[in-house]
């Protein structure tokens, strides 16, 4: 069944709300170069985070934009560290790729896909080698917060999907505006 209009605009109004919500309290510690090209990184992630939260997809052009559009600001930002952003962005891919891949063969179900893969790696190239895990664990934590909620809140079947595509893009924004977690 498809997700009406009025559903779907609701979706991306909460995303847009929650990605201001997070950038407002760092705004005014960016550069003005950088703040658009956070703002237009958080409008990616709200495209994305509405289509997958709504039909279990990440389009390849918007996990190729944001890769491309990472490849870019890193350059911009200091071009030393663009190899090991976009060689670790590569071998995040083909990681989730290989574990969602083996995780499908033993459990005979998705895990989750090669759009989260690819999401993965793109965002890697954002937040570097040392954000990405970081990202995860923000990711993932949300995401089982979530699903607990949902499974108390509506009783669903054990089997129900969760998108996990829009709690990475949270927990990559949060890294990007704010730093990988410290102990």
């Amino acid at each position: 069944m498809k997700p009406s209009s009025e559903l779907t605009l609701r979706i991306t109004l909460c995303f847009s709300i929650l990605f201001l919500a997070l950038l407002l309290p760092a705004a005014s510690d960016l550069s003005t170069e950088l703040l658009v090209v956070t703002v237009l990184f958080g409008c990616i992630f709200v495209k994305i985070s509405t289509l997958d939260l709504l039909y279990y997809k990440i389009p390849n052009i918007l996990s190729g934009t944001l890769a491309l559009t990472g490849i870019i600001t890193v350059f911009g930002m200091d071009v030393s560290m663009l190899f090991s952003h976009m060689l670790s962005g590569f071998i995040s891919f083909l990681l989730f790729f290989w574990l969602g891949a083996y995780l499908f063969r033993r459990l005979q179900q998705e895990a989750f896909g090669i759009g989260d893969a690819k999401l993965i790696g793109a965002c890697t190239i954002w937040i570097g080698p040392m954000g990405i895990p970081s990202a995860l664990f923000i990711a993932s934590f949300l995401a089982c917060m979530m699903a607990l909620f949902t499974k108390l809140a509506q009783k669903l079947y054990p089997k129900s999907k969760v998108a996990f595509g829009p709690y990475l893009c949270i927990g990559t924004y949060i890294v990007w505006l704010y730093g990988p977690l410290t102990i």
